[in-house]
């Protein structure tokens, strides 16, 4: 089954105009590094910010031992603020991914 021109058209538009949900992850790619976090972008166009507390539960000396520019990386989406800029959690997405991982299917967490 191919997709069309105009559904692959539609689902551009789609990525373009949606909005970054708070608590939802995300599959995004590292688009910049700086000493107090990295950029992802989450959806075409779209970047937020992992501040450095935020890559890892442990200790991170340098934010380049945890990601690197091009990474592929899940994060959670902690808050949008009103100027639309998106503070993320790679942290927070590892330990809902391991979370739902280790849950088995149709068991309580928690």
């Amino acid at each position: 089954a191919e997709i069309s021109g105009a559904e692959r058209a539609r689902q551009r538009v789609e990525d373009i105009t949606r909005e970054p949900e708070v608590g939802e992850l995300y599959h995004g790619k590292v688009t910049s590094i700086k000493p107090f976090g990295c950029f992802v972008e989450i959806i075409p166009g779209q970047e937020g910010l992992v501040h450095v507390s935020e890559l890892s539960s442990g200790y991170v000396a340098s934010v380049r031992d945890v990601v690197r520019e091009g990474d592929m990386v899940w994060v959670k989406v902690l808050a949008v603020d009103d100027n639309d800029r998106v503070r993320l959690s790679k942290k927070a997405a590892d330990e809902e991914r391991e979370g739902r991982e280790a849950a088995p299917a149709g068991s309580a967490r928690g």
